[in-house]
């Protein structure tokens, strides 16, 4: 990419504001960091904040029914049982129920839609977060990542947009992800998140992932991560979860810390001050391997807070691949990790994010 401009870093490594506006179509920016090491920035994407009032209504609906997804699935499947006993509705409402469910049995295709995550939708959500994103080192197209994604959040919605920027970050490349099995249940939820190239979290998808020749990502924190939204730190919930270093190992494929500043302040959650009734909710959230949870954003609804996201790629932990690594191998490249992802945290949060790093 050719740079577009160049300006001078704060000691934390984060882009002072002039180049704060430049458009998402900016082929790229470098930063200049202290001590003159070059940091390469695939896009400076973060917009000026003028964003129409209808545009902005319209990301908030958009966001706010893929949020109330579950819920709208669970009214509407109430309903369509109740109009079983009018005899009116009875046909519709069966009809109706058919029809709803049935799409979630139809066979779905993991490889992405690129028109659709290349479309309007995905821009409005951008403009929406202010997106930026900056990627520390360029990744060779010859090679195997896993980008381990953090924080979740109630939702990982910084994630989710940066599959429609997969291509300015990594040129000649292509990312496939993994998602919580109970969304490939739900009918709509399912195929959106198979448009943008994600499959049920299982060991063999993410082998698949890297047979098929993409790299994957994978959003390391999972529901747990829901749990830890709010407060005085930023938590992730990480010294227990490994299995995303073993497959890595696994696959051959080096490990990539990717940090989300904003993420976990997009959403509030009822009842976070009450330890015994969170704790409670989180193993039964465990057990069925879906959150259980009342949260909300923007206007006490299910629309996140419009908040700034800035999305970080570190750089790539090299990986000596192996079939089957030790518990101490394991161990040893998930102590480097975390080592990195404190760094990582350190160097480019942003000055509104003042919060210290907690890694629980």
């Amino acid at each position: 990419m050719t740079p577009q401009a160049e300006t001078n870093v704060s000691t934390n490594g984060v882009a002072n504001s002039q180049t704060a506006s430049s458009p998402p179509s900016s082929p790229g920016v470098q930063y200049k960091a202290a001590g003159g090491k070059m940091i390469r920035v695939a896009l400076a994407a973060r917009d000026n904040g003028d964003m129409s009032l209808f545009r902005e209504a319209l990301a908030m609906l958009t966001m706010g029914v893929m949020m109330s997804w579950y819920y709208l699935v669970v009214i509407l499947s109430l309903l369509c049982v109740a109009g079983l006993f009018f005899p009116t509705w009875r046909v519709v409402a069966g009809t109706a129920f058919v029809l709803m469910w049935s799409a979630a049995f139809l066979p779905l295709d993991y490889q992405g839609w690129d028109a659709f995550c290349n479309s309007f939708l995905f821009k409005l959500w951008r403009d929406y977060f202010h997106y930026e994103y900056i990627l520390e080192e360029a990744i060779d197209p010859k090679k195997r990542y896993l980008f381990a994604e953090m924080p979740h959040g109630i939702f990982p919605w910084g994630e989710v947009i940066s599959i429609s920027i997969t291509k300015q970050l990594f040129p000649g490349s292509r990312v496939g992800s993994i998602g919580a099995s109970v969304i490939f249940l739900l009918p709509g939820l399912r195929h959106f998140f198979s448009w943008i190239g994600c499959r049920p979290a299982s060991p063999e998808n993410i082998k698949k992932i890297f047979e098929e020749g993409a790299d994957c990502a994978v959003t390391v924190g999972g529901v747990a991560e829901m749990f830890l939204v709010g407060g005085d730190k930023e938590r992730l919930y990480l010294k227990k979860h490994k299995g995303f270093i073993r497959e890595a190992i696994k696959n051959g494929a080096d490990v990539v810390p990717v940090f989300c500043y904003g993420n976990s302040k997009l959403f509030s959650v009822v009842g976070e001050s009450s330890r015994l009734s969170m704790g409670l909710l989180k193993r039964l959230s465990r057990r069925i391997k879906a959150s259980i949870l009342i949260f909300y954003g923007r206007l006490c609804l299910p629309i996140p807070i419009r908040h700034p996201l800035l999305f970080v790629v570190g750089k790539p932990l090299p990986v000596v691949q192996k079939d089957a690594p030790s518990k101490e191998e394991i161990a040893a490249m998930h102590a480097l990790f975390c080592e990195k992802v404190e760094e990582l945290y350190y160097k480019f949060r942003p000055e509104w994010e003042t919060r210290p790093l907690s890694i629980e």
